[in-house]
């Protein structure tokens, strides 16, 4: 099966999507990179159907452009993603774990099934299934990190090996990086790190300031350090004092709380919530999901400018 051009809302390539990344990534964010005309996506796993259905309201009513749902098959997610069909979310989006059900659920749909991959054996896997796009995550990528390989390693081969079109994702952070990745074969890009800084994410301010500050060999992957509801699952955060400590002593040493949530909740250390507006406490010493390519990000900015600095990469990779 291949993803037809009419099901897709828009033109070739895919173009710039916006990686959902948890609490951080709102309807606000979500909306306003689709009226920018990239794809928006909510973080839908965790979502009790009331605030899914809120929350895709709260979209539609800032936006008639494109948004999806994202929705992490190691959960059970079978609820979610019948809602998501229901309410007529345009993509949905999976990842981590065998596609076959959702693809299943999702086919009948007017939906777009995009897949998250980390090799090619996935990426087969998923192509079986009935998926209609593969997204190609190389481990540079920020968060959760189901990749292995470099992106442009890892890209050029599920190029090669499958007919699906395929979005690259993993440490894209400019324009020139998106251009790269075009030039390997891929239709778009799949971007977190870049929008964690977009002015209507709703990251912590501090978060956002360490990925502007962050240097070369900023991040770092780590299988487990944060793990307090997602277990056996490796992921790249910034270097902070927290991870250097877990990396040195391999133990969780001192769960005791370091940050609240701004209804006062404590949040203990290794926990694995990214921190978001309005979190008190020592914010820097908490899970800073952050891509390599946060080196070169330079600044806090509107959705908007960050879709239309992406999407010159599409431009500079015809030229």
């Amino acid at each position: 099966m291949s993803a037809s051009p009419g099901r897709w809302p828009l033109p070739s390539p895919l173009g710039i999507i916006q990686a959902p990344m948890g609490p951080v990534s709102g309807p606000e964010l979500c909306a306003a990179v689709a009226d920018a005309g990239g794809v928006g996506m909510l973080a839908a796993t965790w979502l009790p159907p009331a605030l899914l259905t809120r929350s895709v309201e709260a979209v539609r009513a800032r936006t008639d452009g494109t948004f999806g749902a994202n929705f992490v098959l190691e959960f059970d997610v079978h609820a979610g993603l019948l809602q998501a069909i229901e309410l007529g979310i345009p993509v949905i989006s999976t990842f981590w774990g065998d596609p076959t059900e959702a693809a299943r659920l999702v086919s009948p749909s007017s939906a777009l099934h995009l897949h998250t991959v980390g090799s090619v054996e996935d990426a087969k896997t998923a192509e079986q299934a009935g998926v209609d796009v593969l997204v190609a995550q190389g481990v540079e990528a920020g968060g959760h990190v189901y990749g292995t390989q470099p992106l442009h390693r890892l890209l050029a081969d599920i190029v090669a090996a499958c007919e699906l079109p395929v979005i690259a994702a993993g440490g894209i952070a400019t324009a020139d990086d998106v251009a790269a990745v075009v030039r390997l074969g891929a239709c778009g890009v799949w971007v977190g790190t870049r929008f964690v800084v977009a002015s209507e994410a709703r990251a912590h301010p501090a978060y956002q300031r360490a990925i502007v500050d962050a240097g070369p060999d900023a991040t770092v992957w780590t299988a487990d350090c944060f793990d307090s509801s997602w277990k056996d699952a490796p992921h790249r955060v910034l270097r902070n004092a927290t991870v250097e400590t877990y990396l040195r002593d391999g133990v969780r040493a001192g769960r005791d709380p370091i940050a609240a949530t701004p209804n006062g909740a404590p949040v203990p250390r290794y926990d694995d919530r990214p921190p978001v507006s309005g979190m008190t406490g020592e914010i820097g010493e908490m899970a800073l999901y952050a891509g390599c390519g946060a080196e070169r990000i330079t600044g806090v900015q509107p959705a908007a400018d960050i879709v239309a600095d992406l999407a010159r990469g599409l431009v500079i990779a015809d030229a």
